[in-house]
């Protein structure tokens, strides 16, 4: 039987390395959870070099951002880019937006005192 894959050799090469670069540069951090309020910095510090060294867009950055989330962090982020938000589709949209929502649910003011 033959079957068709969903991406050419070199787009599963391209997809292969880029997860790999993920990968390496989470080796030694634990996914971030709303146990630790203030890792959201290094969660975000560590995602955004990930990215860069990965030269992934912005748009691929925010669909892989879900998958180093852990726990009510990875729901509460899931519920948040599925959700509408009046005539929006979806109320995250874009990178810039889901690290604005991130800092605002996990970096408030109390948690910062």
């Amino acid at each position: 039987m033959r079957r068709q894959l969903t991406y050419t050799p070199k787009e599963a090469q391209r997809s292969h390395i880029l997860n790999k670069r993920l990968d390496d540069a989470f080796l030694e951090q634990q996914p971030f959870t709303e146990a630790l309020s203030l890792g959201i910095f290094t969660f975000l510090t560590t995602f955004r070099r990930a990215c860069d060294a990965a030269r992934l867009t912005h748009g691929q950055a925010l669909l892989l951002m879900v998958f180093r989330l852990a726990g009510s962090a990875k729901m509460a982020f899931s519920g948040a880019l599925n959700s509408t938000l009046g005539r929006e589709r979806y109320a995250i949209r874009i990178y810039r937006n889901a690290v604005n929502w991130l800092f605002s649910k996990y970096a408030t003011h109390t948690t910062m005192a």
